[in-house]
C-alpha cells in the first residue's frame, strides 16, 4: 500500500491545492483531510492526544542538543537546499514510553500503535500516516482480532520511512537501540517491518539482537505486547542522526567500527557506479584527475557494514556524490574534509548536519548539468562536474 499516494488521492478528492504526501507537511494535509471527510472506516478506533500520552510511564529520555553549524563552505549556488534553519542542528528530546499490553499494527508500510484496551491509536507512537486509517479499507480490528502475543518487554524499531535504504536505517533507525540499551531492556524483543537486505540484520546482530529476537511485521500483521517499549519521535522522521544527536553517533561507533580502525590519512573517492543513479557522467576524468593527488576510488555496495565503517574512520579526504554511502561519515575520525558533489537539480543538508556533529570539516559542490534518470524522481539525475573549475575552487578540499 502506497500510503503517500492514498494520501495525495484523498487530498484531491477534497479540493486540497498544494498537498503534502511526506515530510513535515503531512500533518497538516491529513488534518485538512480530517476537516473535510467524517471517517469511513476504523470508526471505533480514537486517536489519543499528547495529554494522554503524556499519562504513560516515562522509561528513558535523551536531552534536547542544539548546536549552531559552521559556515556552510560552497562556491556555488546550493539554491535553497540551505536555508538560515539548516546552520542548525537540533536533536529533540527523546521519550521512551511503556505501554502494558499495547498492539503494534503494520499499515502498509507504517506502524500503528494501539493501546492496551484497542481502541485508542496512540498518535505519538504511531505512524503520522496514522489518521489515514479512518479512510482507508484497512480492517484494523481484525489486526488486532490476530495479533500475536509476545512475552516480555517489546520494542518498536520503525517508522514511515520503511523500507529505509542504508542511510535511513544506520542513521534514522538503528541509533533508537541506543535508549533502550540505557533503559535496561536489552533482552527486549524487536518488532520491525520487513528486513530484506543483509545489512539490516547484519548491524542488528553487531548491536546484540539475533533473528530469535526479532518479529518481523508483513502490511496487514499485529503483535500483542505483554509490555510494549516505543519511542515518541515515530510521526517525525528523519531523526536522530540525521539532526546530529551526539549519543546517536557514539552508538553507532561503538557497535560498529571494528576494533583498531584508525585515522590512516587515506584519501577518497566515493563512486556510485555500482548505483541506480546519480552518477558523475565525466567520472572517469575526475578520477584521473584525483588520482594524481592521491585518491582512490571506492564502490561501497559490496563491502559489508564494519568494512564500511573502517574505511570512513581511516580515511583524511574524502569527496563523493550525494549518496547512501556518505552516511558513513558518522565513523570518520574528527577534523576529517569532505566535499560533498550534488546535482543541480536536488540537493539536501543531511550530511553537513552528519559532518558537523562528528567535528569534520565539509563543503559542496553543484554539478555543471543533469540528464533526468527517472522522470518522477529528480533526486537520482546524472550530472557533470567541470573538474578544472572544481580543483581550483576547492583547492583547500583536494591537496595537491
Amino acid at each position: 500500500m502506497d500510503l503517500s499516494a492514498a494520501l495525495l488521492a484523498l487530498a484531491a478528492e477534497t479540493g486540497i491545492t498544494r498537498p503534502h504526501a511526506w515530510g513535515d507537511g503531512v500533518g497538516e494535509t491529513l488534518r485538512l483531510i480530517g476537516v473535510r471527510l467524517k471517517p469511513r472506516h476504523n470508526t471505533r478506533f480514537g486517536l489519543a492526544d499528547g495529554k494522554w500520552v503524556a499519562g504513560l510511564p516515562v522509561v528513558d529520555a535523551v536531552p534536547l542538543a542544539f548546536r549552531r553549524l559552521p559556515k556552510l563552505v560552497s562556491h556555488d549556488d546550493p539554491a535553497d537546499w540551505f536555508t538560515p534553519g539548516g546552520h542548525e542542528m537540533v536533536a529533540p528530546a527523546l521519550k521512551l514510553l511503556r505501554l502494558p499490553g499495547g498492539f503494534v499494527a503494520q499499515m502498509g508500510t507504517a506502524p500503528v500503535v494501539a493501546g492496551g484496551d484497542g481502541r485508542t491509536i496512540v498518535r505519538e507512537l504511531s505512524s503520522r500516516y496514522a489518521p489515514l486509517l479512518h479512510f482507508l479499507p484497512v480492517d484494523l480490528a481484525a489486526m488486532l482480532d490476530g495479533a500475536r502475543a509476545v512475552a516480555g518487554p517489546v520494542f518498536l524499531l520503525g517508522d514511515d520511512v520503511w523500507p529505509p535504504n542504508y542511510s535511513h536505517w544506520l542513521l534514522d533507525t538503528l541509533p533508537r537501540l541506543a535508549v533502550l540499551a540505557a533503559a535496561g531492556a536489552r533482552d527486549a524483543t524487536l518488532v520491525t517491518g520487513p528486513l530484506p537486505a543483509p545489512f539490516q540484520r547484519e548491524t542488528l546482530r553487531l548491536c546484540g539482537w539475533d533473528s530469535a529476537k526479532i518479529v518481523e511485521l508483513a502490511p496487514g500483521q499485529a503483535v500483542r505486547a505483554e509490555q510494549l517499549l516505543a519511542t515518541t519521535d515515530q510521526p517525525q522522521p528523519p531523526h536522530p542522526m540525521f539532526k546530529g544527536a551526539p549519543w546517536a553517533a557514539r552508538y553507532l561507533r561503538r557497535h560498529l567500527v571494528p576494533p583498531g580502525s584508525n585515522a590512516g590519512g587515506r584519501r577518497l573517492y566515493i563512486s556510485r557506479g555500482d548505483a541506480p543513479g546519480r552518477h558523475i557522467l565525466n567520472e572517469a576524468e575526475l578520477v584521473a584527475a584525483l588520482a594524481a593527488r592521491g585518491f582512490e576510488p571506492v564502490l561501497l555496495g559490496a563491502m559489508t557494514v564494519p568494512e564500511q565503517a573502517a574505511l570512513f574512520a581511516s580515511a583524511a579526504w574524502i569527496v563523493a556524490p550525494h549518496g547512501a554511502g556518505l552516511s558513513n561519515l558518522v565513523f570518520a575520525s574528527p577534523g576529517t574534509t569532505v566535499l560533498e558533489l550534488f546535482p543541480r537539480s536536488y540537493g539536501t543538508p543531511a550530511y553537513y548536519v552528519v559532518a558537523a556533529a562528528g567535528r569534520l570539516r565539509y563543503g559542496c559542490h553543484v554539478g555543471t548539468e543533469a540528464q533526468v534518470v527517472r522522470q518522477h524522481i529528480r533526486p537520482m539525475d546524472d550530472f557533470s562536474v567541470d573538474v578544472g573549475s572544481l580543483l581550483s575552487r576547492y583547492r583547500d578540499f583536494l591537496p595537491a
